[in-house]
Order: C-alpha cells, then structure tokens, then sequence
C-alpha cells in the first residue's frame, strides 16, 4: 500500500508495507491531538514529484556543525550543543553525537522544532576569512 497522510492543510507521503497495513489503519488515527485521514495511493502517484527547497545563504566562521545551526535558528552556540545533548539533531538520517562535526557538501541534517535542511556548501570566502555557504531548507 502507498498512502498519504493528511494533516490540516499539509500532506505526508508514507510507504507501508502489506504486512502492517490493518496495524497501519487501526491506530494511525491522530498526529498530535490532530485527525488524520489515510488515502491509498498507486505507486506511481508520485511519479513526477520533486521536493521542494528553500534556498539560503549565510556567513559563519567555520563549517562546523554547531556554528552552521546556530546561524540558521538564530541562537548561540551553547543551546545547539545542549539540542545535541538532547538528541534533537540528526545528520545523515542519524543522531548527532558531537558538535564539532564538520558539515560536507550534501548532508541533511534535521533540528527537531526547526525542520530539515541539505547543506550545499561553500559559495565563496570573505576577505576576512569566513565562509559564505548555501543551504537548503526542505519545505
């Protein structure tokens, strides 16, 4: 089965599998207090989907993972790395378990409460030395 899940005015996309199906049905009813409506899909409903980005860019001093998160939500460093404490961060599909990761060129990191972003990488250098990197945000 390949259905989608309906939540306000937003849509989510889920493959289940035939042997969860009736499980699937009969206890995803709500997503935070929130009704939820599950609508089977053909597998090629989405054929011609494309996810769809917001594009940034941002100077920070170094590539490093906590200074890179910082700039996006607008904190300090600190609180990113008490969210890494936390577990509210992942790369690559996986908790974060340092701070001094060094982002590369196509890693996706999500910031629970934030959303999820794919680093592109370096545009360019400041003459001070500081990075002006891109990113996108998932939307």
């Amino acid at each position: 089965m390949f259905g989608d899940i309906i939540v306000d005015d937003g849509k989510y996309y889920l493959y289940i599998l035939k042997i969860i199906d009736n499980y699937i049905r009969s206890n995803l009813l709500f997503i935070r207090n929130i009704p939820i409506e599950l609508v089977e899909r053909d597998l090629n409903y989405l054929e011609n989907y494309h996810q769809k980005y917001e594009e940034y860019s941002i100077i920070v001093s170094s590539l490093r993972i906590d200074t890179i998160i910082s700039r996006i939500i607008n904190t300090n460093r600190s609180n990113v790395i008490d969210k890494i404490k936390n577990k509210e961060i992942l790369v690559n599909y996986e908790v974060l378990n340092k701070s001094s990761y060094t982002l590369k060129e196509q890693d996706i990191f999500s910031i629970r409460k934030f959303g999820k972003y794919k680093f592109i990488g370096i545009e360019k250098t400041t003459k001070k030395d500081n990075y002006i990197v891109k990113y996108q945000k998932y939307v």
